[in-house]
């Protein structure tokens, strides 16, 4: 698993997490690229090499005309779903503006309906929550951690006039959460990078171990007096392993949202399980069930990463007739992975290469194998048991795509 762990020596902000993934290896043309699609002004975005504190580190430069109007939660979303962007870079986006509508709300005590963004609405807010998901999504990262967030102390100007640091939504979004409070006079923590953060990741975990590949360190513009005003990220491979028994497997955590149904259509729910996996689901899987009354009915279940999870709830609330989704924390046990490749009769099949420390597991992607069936017009289980035979017989190789 490809993981992003943020250490926020200070603080955290929006622009400071983009220019860190940028210093990490993400690509800063396609980022552009991709974000130039959105319907927003024109815009420039580069960034420079700067020393902070006798440290290199990176910093986003970012040139975006003078806004005097603000916006409601809809026009964000208008906005990041009319662009090209990867479906899954517009889903993290959103549950990123969501859930800072979560927090507005609740610091003003108003619907989310009616929040009305101020400074997380502008374009500077907007460019750098979607560069983020973009740039984690070109970095293949699937799991995002961070350490201990701190905050800062003092006043600061806002559409609200002189408010208190931590700002309200800084405060509603890192509720639950490990946070060092500073005294500091400055706002370490911004509702952007607190938002970006604690939507898109979790807290790490003692027993995980990272090895980076790549580590990139953003700046922000604020020059603090006794420390450099920084954010690092280390990209690369994580595990939790067993140590003391020899485990070779891994260990994470992820959620199960489940929904009864039992006046849907069975006819309908192979698309359900199909869009959640398309929605970036782990997994998901229907249990007939024995339901009250004694009606027939089924469970729907779906594994989710924490970021995926309110997309997928709405999901099965959308495209089912349940009237709730239960949620609950699970941790599991997998295979250590990664992608290869086995010749065949039939051209090179894909396949996935599992840890089971004394040997590997090598099974045949059902997807490799269904072109090749479709190609040939032989039958798909011939076509496995082909693949088997030569994974058996022959070396496969890792992939490196």
């Amino acid at each position: 698993m490809r993981v992003a762990h943020f250490d926020p020596v200070t603080g955290a902000a929006g622009d400071m997490i983009l220019a860190a993934l940028i210093d990490a290896g993400a690509p800063l043309e396609e980022i552009r690229a991709g974000l130039a699609t959105l319907p927003v002004p024109a815009f420039r975005l580069e960034t420079e090499e700067i020393r902070t504190r006798g440290f290199r580190a990176r910093r986003l430069v970012l040139e975006i005309p003078d806004e005097k109007s603000h916006r409601h939660l809809p026009q964000i979303r208008e906005i990041l779903g009319g662009g090209s962007l990867p479906p899954a870079v517009v889903r993290r986006a959103n549950d990123v503006f969501d859930r800072l509508a979560e927090a507005e709300a609740r610091s003003h005590g108003i619907p989310m309906e009616k929040v009305h963004f101020h400074e997380v609405g502008a374009l500077d807010a907007i460019l750098d929550i979607a560069g983020a998901c973009l740039a984690l999504h070109l970095l293949d990262v699937s799991r995002v951690t961070f350490s201990a967030l701190r905050l800062g102390t003092g006043e600061v100007n806002s559409a609200h006039g002189r408010i208190p640091v931590p700002v309200p939504a800084v405060l509603e979004l890192t509720r639950g959460l490990p946070v060092i409070r500073t005294q500091i006079e400055a706002e370490l923590l911004t509702p952007t990078g607190a938002a970006i953060l604690t939507t898109l990741g979790v807290p790490a975990g003692s027993a995980e171990s990272l090895a980076a590949e790549a580590v990139g360190v953003g700046a922000g513009y604020r020059e603090l007096p006794d420390r450099p005003n920084v954010l690092r990220v280390s990209v690369g491979v994580a595990s939790r392993r067993n140590d003391d028994e020899g485990i070779p497997w891994e260990s994470d955590e992820a959620i199960l949202l489940e929904a009864n149904v039992d006046d849907l259509s069975p006819e309908l729910l192979p698309d359900v399980l199909a869009e959640a996996l398309r929605e970036g689901a782990l997994d998901a899987w229907i249990t007939p069930v024995l339901m009250k009354k004694g009606r027939p009915g089924h469970v729907v279940s779906v594994l989710a990463e924490p970021s995926a999870e309110s997309a997928l709830a709405a999901l099965l609330l959308r495209e089912t007739t349940t009237f709730g989704v239960r949620r609950r924390p699970v941790s599991r046990w997998k295979l250590a992975r990664r992608a290869g490749e086995v010749e065949t009769p039939h051209g090179t099949v894909r396949v996935k290469i599992g840890n089971l420390g004394d040997r590997s597991r090598v099974t045949p992607e059902y997807e490799s194998c269904r072109a090749i069936a479709e190609r040939t017009g032989l039958p798909l289980l011939q076509v496995y048991r082909e693949v088997e035979h030569c994974i058996r017989l022959s070396e496969w190789k890792e992939s490196h795509d």
